[in-house]
């Protein structure tokens, strides 16, 4: 079995005070339990996607090099596998590549302090079930970050998530969906005045979050293609606030202004990075999965006996051509002797080269035993 920074995040959510940095001067209450219990839940039932060293720096120079209609491009592909999905990497690999990266195109880097690189970061993404008043469809992703010396053997959850309106002809937060931002965060009814600030303060963040060189880099090539990324990415108040002393007091002005600023320097680049990841993933190709030894016996001293199992699936990405093999024995089975195992959401072209995605789903019988599955992203640059 191998383990990842995902079983660290539930089990530090098992026991938010002693296994979230944040939260260890908190004592345990209802609501705590309940939003920690509720997130553990999500972990352990999400498609986990672990990104290899060479996956992450190659998707990492990918994000730094796309233009604004590139990385716009790659936006259009953002969708879910699985109906939760986390997504880990080494943050130190990540570092190391950025500074490679900027170098070779000339970008000032500043050197990072290596004592406090976290080792690890990782991102739950769930749909918005209505957690905030934007009614289109939308994505949620909570980071969590692991480091392995400094705050050994805890977790740190960001106050802020963001949030990636999906892409579609009608979709992006409108002035009217700022205003409502706005008014559900104070309860009050907010002015033109007040929700174009509110406005001005969220693409201000989002500009912050995707990397002001970036920005500055782009914004003189493709304007266009620029403000509407910036119109479909926001920093909210995220799962991770729940854990920090000040979201259960009095709120107050400087309190609110040293969470977000945590948030954002925990989230700084993420954005960027994780459209270029979620279009990696949910590009139009084929992967390979892993034999499976096919289990004949059915049935132990009279009873039936179920089998599950759990495999660690290998997508070697990115890739322009693969071949599909499906565990052995399982092909020649039909649906309803099939073991019960999910089936990932997939981006379908037809004839008429239209493409649609294929939400998530479950197929097979549960009677006969689960499948569940972890997927290492990985990149070999000979391929």
């Amino acid at each position: 079995m191998t383990f990842h920074f995902a079983d660290d995040v539930i089990a530090a959510l098992g026991n938010p005070t002693k296994g979230i940095h944040s939260a260890k001067s908190l004592r345990h209450n209802s609501k705590l339990s309940q939003h920690s219990t509720g997130l553990k839940r999500m972990m352990r039932s999400s498609g986990r996607f672990v990104l290899d060293d060479d996956f992450t720096a190659f998707a990492l120079e990918a994000s730094m090099r796309a233009s604004a209609s590139d990385l716009l491009s790659q936006y259009e592909l953002f969708r879910l596998p699985h109906e939760f999905v986390w997504i880990e990497w080494n943050e130190i690999a990540r570092q190391q590549a950025m500074l490679k990266v900027g170098n070779d195109i000339d970008l000032q880097v500043q050197q990072p302090n290596w004592d406090t690189i976290a080792n690890h970061v990782g991102y739950l993404l769930h749909n918005d079930e209505s957690i905030t008043p934007h009614k289109q469809e939308s994505i949620i992703a909570n980071p969590f970050i692991g480091f392995d010396e400094e705050y050994k053997n805890t977790t740190t959850a960001s106050p802020l998530s963001i949030q990636f309106a999906v892409l579609s002809e009608t979709s992006g937060f409108t002035l009217e969906d700022h205003r409502k931002f706005r008014e559900d965060y104070t309860g009050t009814k907010a002015t033109d005045h007040e929700a174009k600030k509110a406005r001005t303060d969220e693409i201000l963040a989002t500009i912050d979050g995707l990397g002001e060189w970036w920005i500055k880099k782009e914004g003189e090539h493709d304007k266009p293609s620029l403000e509407k990324l910036l119109n479909h990415i926001r920093l909210i108040q995220g799962a991770g606030v729940v854990f920090y002393p000040q979201y259960h007091k009095t709120w107050t002005e400087d309190g609110m202004r040293n969470l977000s600023k945590a948030g954002m320097d925990m989230t700084r680049g993420d954005s960027r990075f994780l459209i270029t990841v979620m279009a990696l993933l949910n590009y139009d190709w084929v992967i390979k999965t892993p034999h499976e030894p096919a289990r004949k016996q059915r049935y132990k001293y009279g009873k039936f006996n179920k089998g599950h199992s759990h495999i660690e699936v290998a997508l070697d990405l990115p890739k322009w051509q693969g071949v599909t093999i499906t565990p052995k024995g399982f092909g020649e089975m039909n649906e309803s002797s099939r073991r019960q195992h999910s089936v990932r959401g997939h981006w379908r072209r037809y004839k008429t080269g239209e493409r649609v995605w294929i939400n998530s789903h479950l197929r097979g019988d549960p009677k006969l035993g689960t499948i569940t599955k972890d997927f290492r992203l990985q990149h070999r640059s000979d391929r």
